[in-house]
């Protein structure tokens, strides 16, 4: 029988994250990271499949170079009966949310993998739009964004922490991850602005009632034993992989942090469902396991993108220890 995972100490969860790369099988996988993950071309004049089985040569919409197409198809052409509306997922072959820009002096599209791991975020958080980070300075000014939205979180969360009459240790591992959030924002702003952009600021958090213990559950279980539990895996990656060694040491540093959070959100986890019915236990672990599942990463080629299949088995053996971890 497998020993059980220690996702409560923030040393013991990252070294569980880097053992799942070995055990996953994933040593072969770190050199498919471009067919994998993003890197790949296709070529302007490619034969495509539509979903009707027609035939379609991929082109570009002429006076659109450099352009985004993920969510907008509408910059993608190609000639043949029924071949409209082609997106990035047709043109790289692969599902899930993706960006294919297109190089209009080479005449061919780049695939990217993108996905949605980036930082606890609050039931009223105004989300940014869709596109996805086109660069690093883009990155940035969006992480910036996101870090700011996980103060609006921790702080909610220590209200709430608070009303239900948590254990103290909670309640200050919560308000030392509302410190470090403030310094990601401020690490964050300083890399957008390294690399051209200015970071983008959300509204102020709206209002809300405090949070009953079933709906707290819900929410950590999704933002921080899915989304933030993740994000210290691909912290950890990039930390390795981006070109920059700015920015790979940004990512060692705020990964540390991030593991923190992480296992504050497991802890929280086992004290939240320790006061809910077995019915309650068992919507709030289906939902947020469902999360875990479904998670893809959102980052530019520069940073260095896990590769889809090994960050897809990740988050499947991940789904299979979250639950002895929080039943401990």
């Amino acid at each position: 029988m497998a020993p059980m995972p220690d996702l409560c100490h923030a040393s013991r969860l990252r070294a569980h994250l880097r053992n799942l790369v070995v055990v996953t099988g994933a040593a072969g996988m770190l050199t498919a990271g471009l067919q994998a993950c993003g890197g790949s071309v296709v070529d302007e004049g490619t034969v495509l499949k539509s979903e009707t089985g027609a035939e379609c040569v991929l082109g570009a919409r002429e006076g659109e170079p450099g352009t985004y197409c993920s969510f907008s198809p509408w910059y993608v052409s190609a000639k043949g009966a029924g071949c409209s509306g082609l997106s990035c997922n047709d043109i790289c072959g692969v599902s899930g949310s993706i960006g294919c820009p297109y190089d209009s002096a080479k005449e061919r599209f780049t695939c990217n993998w993108y996905c949605v791991v980036d930082g606890r975020r609050h039931a009223s958080a105004v989300e940014l739009d869709d596109e996805a980070a086109l660069d690093l300075g883009d990155h940035f000014a969006r992480m910036a964004y996101h870090e700011a939205i996980a103060v609006q979180a921790f702080e909610r969360l220590r209200r709430d922490l608070r009303a239900l009459g948590a254990p103290r240790a909670l309640f200050v591992a919560c308000s030392r991850a509302i410190e470090d959030e403030r310094r990601h924002v401020r690490m964050a702003s300083g890399l957008a602005r390294k690399f051209g952009r200015a970071p983008l600021v959300p509204p102020p958090c709206a209002p809300s009632a405090p949070r009953t213990m079933l709906e707290l559950a819900r929410e950590n279980g999704r933002e921080g034993c899915g989304r933030e539990l993740l994000g210290v895996f691909v912290g950890e990656w990039h930390a390795t992989h981006a070109t920059d060694p700015v920015v790979r040491r940004f990512y060692a540093r705020i990964t540390a942090d991030e593991a923190r959070h992480a296992s504050l959100s497991v802890r929280l986890q086992r004290w939240l469902r320790s006061r809910l019915s077995e019915t309650e236990q068992a919507a709030v672990d289906d939902e947020a396991l469902a999360f875990v599942r479904r998670a893809v990463v959102q980052a530019p080629t520069a940073l260095g993108v896990p590769p889809a299949a090994l960050f897809e088995r990740v988050t499947r053996c991940l789904a299979e220890d979250l639950p002895l971890a929080w039943a401990a």
